[in-house]
């Protein structure tokens, strides 16, 4: 499935075995980064939202995270699953958009989006993202990622890491 950026379509399932392949994957600095926050550890029920090929999805589940990844093109799915197989990782990988994932509600907690917010309708994500997580709270136990930054284009610098609480502490939810 393709979608629509900037006025062009976008279809990345066109390429996604020479993505895999050749795209750099994320370096070792930013998982440990994200573990001294807390996030991507053994247990933690994560949804990575636009995951492509899964590189941080494959990770998470590699480090023992129960890992749920989404991506609408059937294409990078299939792909994420082949890779997942051929490591012997479980993860579950679904064609869907972010926007209308259709996963239970505070079922996660910890979301990912990284590289991929940009594609997503805002006004429908931050809604999505407040009724998945399991705690609105700003805290040690739910975070909202988003990494926007690319390595590969020049111009942009260094990759930068967002924590993205989505609601204020005194708005929490238990």
């Amino acid at each position: 499935m393709s979608s629509e950026y900037d006025g062009r379509t976008v279809d990345w399932g066109k390429t996604s075995a020479d993505y895999s392949t050749w795209r750099p994957n994320y370096p070792d600095r930013f998982f440990r980064v994200l573990k001294s926050l807390g996030i991507g550890i053994a247990g933690q029920r994560i949804l990575d939202l636009g995951t492509g090929v899964g590189s941080i999805a494959l990770h998470f589940a590699d480090v023992g995270a129960i890992v749920t990844a989404l991506d609408i093109s059937a294409g990078q799915i299939e792909e994420a699953r082949r890779q997942a197989a051929a490591r012997r990782l479980d993860a579950q990988f679904i064609t869907s958009s972010a926007e209308s994932s259709g996963q239970p509600d505070a079922s996660f907690d910890v979301i990912t989006a990284s590289q991929s917010w940009l594609y997503f309708d805002s006004k429908r994500m931050i809604p999505e993202v407040k009724r998945l997580l399991a705690s609105d709270c700003i805290d040690d136990e739910s975070h909202v990622l988003a990494s926007t930054a690319r390595r590969d284009c020049p111009g942009i610098g260094a990759p930068r890491i967002a924590i993205q609480p989505t609601m204020e502490p005194r708005e929490c939810r238990r």
